[in-house]
């Protein structure tokens, strides 16, 4: 397998069928074209939809995967964005976006 230098400062990485792309919610090189990556911010309150007594708070996210490609006035997602939850100090746990769902305040 190819291998390349990693560089801590670097969260948006190259495109190579070897390796997936990665970017943090809070990178501050996003812009509104990266926003449908995140459905949600930090701080918001969320709960898992197969457990919706279990609340906690985002706390830190990451895309993961190929970036979107626009195909037919629609976006065709080829990663995944996962979030770290906090349910309190002591207890997180990391979610698939997919799997949560936003709390009204």
């Amino acid at each position: 397998m190819a291998r390349r230098p990693t560089d801590r400062n670097s969260i948006l990485s190259k495109g190579d069928s070897n390796f997936m792309d990665c970017v943090k919610m809070d990178d501050p090189r996003l812009d509104e074209s990266f926003s449908l990556l995140f459905a949600f911010k930090k701080g918001d309150a969320v709960a898992r939809r197969n457990e919706p007594t279990l609340h906690g708070e985002i706390r830190d996210g990451v895309y993961v995967g190929g970036f979107p490609k626009a195909a037919a006035g629609k976006i065709n997602s080829r990663g995944k964005t996962l979030y770290e939850v906090a349910i309190s100090n002591d207890v997180l746990y990391v979610v698939d976006q997919i799997d949560l769902e936003k709390l009204s305040k």
